[in-house]
């Protein structure tokens, strides 16, 4: 049986990108407490769901603890300010990490950078975003159907290697597998940091059902990126999935595989052996491997959000879409979703909520000192 990929538009979207250099040699992990661990000495990591990002406590050079997100697609830690201050004046390295009963210590390479608009996106705060370089010599699992984080130390054992699922990783700082597309080879970003599915560059390359269109926008750390979105007429392997017509989003710098894929899978990450394991959730499941990805109708309004304070701020409306037809206008200020003030939804904006046709969206905007309500239908972009 083929299985579906699960697809929600929102109005704000978030994929983190944080470039970084090489792992340095100086960083050692290890776990505490070991007869609290299942037989194959694996712990689970205290974490908060935010959808499907990941909030860790962390404590920093021993102060904290601080939320911070896990993200394999940061190649450097970002810590705020407030961390960087209140762990004796950090800036840019960090001696120790410690989540739980597993530590990260040596010379851990770090930005201080303020990230008060990435809380404001997810509703929830954060003060910084670990890097994969933090879980060298650890085998990190994301196990996303039981919204779970598990840690091991080493890699692959040689009966694991030979698993289904198994695919070759890059040595770098980041997390790259091999995919294909009508024969042409590239690499692709495991992101658990992005809240979208496929996200490639140089979309001309590829061909598609019709020609991309805005759907959207994220938001980055360096500001909002209009997203355009297509389907691919084609399918996509990618390491041991095959994704037929997938819809693709236009990248601003890498190609990246996001939350929307992974989020039904289990994803181990191995960097002793550079390795990452897909596996489904049981062995009957529908998203065994042998089995083509799916992807349904992309639904949305059509208008991009950045978040500012306790409100959202309207940034572009595009052509063609339910917004462009609604009352909404450029630099109106929207301060609740559907009875929600954005001060208050917490993550319960990012939480997967299927579309199965048109939904009506009620929006309380103020436009120049007046307060109004504003109904868009959300309807198909990309079929």
């Amino acid at each position: 049986m083929k299985h579906f990929i699960r697809i929600s538009v929102g109005v704000v979207l978030v994929i983190l990108i944080v470039r970084g250099c090489s792992f340095p040699a100086s960083i050692t992990t290890s776990l505490s407490s070991v007869h609290d661990a299942d037989p194959s000495g694996v712990f689970v990591i205290p974490t908060q769901t935010c959808g499907d990002y990941f909030i860790v406590q962390a404590m920093i050079n021993d102060a904290g603890p601080f939320p911070m997100m896990l993200d394999t697609g940061a190649g450097t830690t970002i810590i705020s300010p407030h961390v960087a201050k209140a762990a004796g004046g950090i800036s840019k390295r960090i001696t120790s990490i410690q989540l739980d009963r597993f530590s990260a210590k040596g010379r851990i390479p770090c930005k201080v950078q303020d990230i008060d608009h990435i809380s404001r996106a997810l509703g929830i705060e954060i003060e910084g975003i670990l890097a994969y370089g933090v879980f060298k010599g650890a085998l990190l699992t994301y196990d996303y159907p039981n919204q779970e984080i598990r840690v091991g130390m080493g890699g692959f054992s040689d009966e694991e290697l030979k698993l289904q699922g198994v695919v070759p990783t890059s040595k770098g700082d980041r997390p790259y597998i091999r995919a294909s597309i009508n024969s042409q080879d590239f690499t692709v970003l495991i992101d658990t940091g992005s809240s979208r599915s496929l996200t490639l560059k140089k979309l001309a390359r590829f061909e598609f059902e019709s020609p991309p269109r805005p759907t959207g926008a994220r938001m980055r750390l360096n500001g909002l990126f209009i997203v355009n979105t297509a389907r691919l007429d084609g399918d996509m392997t990618l390491g041991p999935l095959t994704l037929h017509r997938p819809i693709i989003n236009n990248s601003v710098s890498v190609n990246l595989v996001g939350q929307v894929i992974l989020r039904d899978f289990i994803v181990t990450f191995d960097q002793v052996n550079h390795r990452v394991r897909f596996e489904p959730p049981d062995a009957s499941s529908e998203t065994a491997l042998d089995t083509p990805i799916e992807f349904p109708s992309l639904y949305g309004t059509g208008f991009a959000v950045a978040p500012r304070d306790d409100h959202l701020i309207v940034r572009r409306i595009f052509e063609n879409t339910p917004a462009a037809d609604s009352d909404l206008r450029v630099d109106d200020e929207i301060l609740s979703i559907d009875g929600t003030p954005i001060a208050e939804r917490g993550c319960d904006h990012l939480e997967y909520k299927p579309k199965v046709g048109s939904e009506l969206v009620e929006l309380v905007v103020n436009r120049d000192g007046e307060t109004m309500t504003i109904t868009i239908v959300s309807d198909v972009l990309v079929h």
